[in-house]
C-alpha cells in the first residue's frame, strides 16, 4: 500500500473513520476490524495507534495488556459528592507507567507513542516492534492537526498558522509532502507518515511551549526567537495573519453550517 496525503483549505469536514464502540481514530477503513473479538476500547484504541505509528499490532498489545493487567489493573475511580442531587459523581483516571491520564484515548496513544520511540524500556528491541506496513491516513491535514488539537486540550486556531506558515496554505512543501514533517520540527525531520507527524508537532507545542486550549496569538511573540532565529519578524507577522484569517473562516463557515460550537467562548477569545 503506498501513502496518500491528501490537502484541503480550512475547515474541511473530517473524514474519521469510525470503529465499533463509537471508537474515533484516523485508520483507513482496509485496517479497521468490523464485527471481530476485539471489541472493547483500549483494543481498538492499541489497535489504530499501533498502526498509525507502524509498529506490531501483536507486540504493542501484548506489551500494554502486561502493564495495565489486562486493562483490569489501570482504571481508578473517583467518587465525590454530588451537592446539587442525593448522588455521587463518579470520574476515572488511567494509571500506566507511574502516570495518570484523564482521558483514556491519550493514555494509549502516549503508550504507543513512547514504545514507538524506546522499545528499549519496555525491553523490546526494534526488530520485536517494527512492521514494513505504511499507513495511509486517508484524512487532509486540517482534520489531523484538529483532532489531536482537540485531543489534547490545544487550540487549533493557534496551532495551524504555524503549520500553514512552515508548509505553506496548500501544504505544498517539500518537508510535509516528502518528510511528513507538518511544522518545520528540527534540522529536517522526517516522520512514518503525516499522522505521526502531526501527532509530533502537537506534542512538541503542548510541551516545550505550552499550548493550550486558551492559547491565541500573542504565543507566537514569544516563541518566534526559538521556532524560527532566522526572519523572526515575518515569522510573527505571516502567522498572525494565518491566525485571522482561520478565526474569519471560522465565523463565516460557522454561520453558513451553524457550528454548534460556533458562539462558544473558546471561539469569541478570537476576536
Amino acid at each position: 500500500m503506498k501513502k496518500t496525503v491528501l490537502k484541503s483549505g480550512i475547515l474541511t469536514i473530517g473524514m474519521l473513520s469510525v470503529l465499533s464502540n463509537n471508537v474515533k481514530i484516523y485508520a483507513s477503513d482496509d485496517r479497521v476490524v468490523r464485527g471481530s473479538i476485539l471489541q472493547t476500547e483500549e483494543e481498538q484504541l492499541v489497535q489504530a495507534y499501533a498502526d498509525v505509528f507502524e509498529i506490531s499490532r501483536k507486540t504493542t498489545m501484548d506489551k500494554i495488556k502486561e502493564l495495565t493487567g489486562d486493562f483490569k489493573d489501570w482504571k481508578i475511580q473517583a467518587v465525590t459528592p454530588n451537592y446539587n442531587s442525593s448522588n455521587y459523581d463518579y470520574e476515572y483516571t488511567y494509571k500506566i507507567n507511574d502516570k495518570e491520564y484523564k482521558d483514556i484515548e491519550v493514555a494509549i496513544l502516549d503508550t504507543v507513542r513512547d514504545i514507538s520511540k524506546h522499545p528499549e524500556n519496555y525491553d523490546l528491541t526494534y526488530e520485536d516492534v517494527y512492521t514494513d506496513y505504511e499507513y495511509s491516513t486517508g484524512a487532509c491535514g486540517e482534520d489531523i492537526l484538529k483532532y489531536y488539537c482537540d485531543l489534547l486540550e490545544i487550540n487549533e486556531y493557534a496551532a495551524l498558522p504555524i503549520m500553514y506558515e512552515e508548509c505553506y496554505k496548500d501544504l505544498s512543501s517539500s518537508a510535509y509532502v516528502n518528510q511528513n514533517n507538518p511544522a518545520g520540527m528540527g534540522p529536517g525531520y522526517s516522520y512514518k507518515n503525516i499522522e505521526v507527524g502531526i501527532i509530533e508537532y502537537v506534542y512538541l507545542v503542548k510541551k516545550s511551549y505550552g499550548f493550550t486550549e486558551d492559547t491565541n496569538n500573542s504565543v507566537y511573540n514569544r516563541i518566534g526567537s526559538i521556532y524560527c532565529t532566522s526572519g523572526t519578524e515575518g515569522w510573527i507577522s505571516n502567522t498572525n495573519s494565518y491566525y485571522y484569517d482561520i478565526a474569519d473562516n471560522y465565523y463565516y463557515y460557522a454561520d453558513i453550517y451553524g457550528k454548534e460550537h460556533a458562539n462558544s467562548e473558546k471561539a469569541i477569545k478570537l476576536h
